[in-house]
């Protein structure tokens, strides 16, 4: 079986990660933990795209850090 990532993973992934710096339920959050957040969020990203074919490069382009500059 290929090391893929489905899309439950990446979900449960990005629940903890929202979990872990309070993004939902908190009404601040730091801007050292913003930045932390952001980098996890394009880690998980990136990860997902990179272990689930499916994913079609027109759609992760919608995130612009995907879109390659030229």
């Amino acid at each position: 079986m290929a090391n893929i990532m489905t899309s439950k993973m990446f979900l449960e992934k990005m629940a903890k990660v929202f979990t872990k710096y309070g993004v939902l339920t908190s009404d601040m959050i730091w801007q050292e933990e913003l930045f932390n957040f952001q980098d996890e969020m394009m880690e998980l990203l990136v990860e997902f795209y990179n272990k689930n074919e499916t994913i079609p490069d027109k759609t992760m382009e919608m995130f612009e850090v995907f879109t390659a500059k030229k």
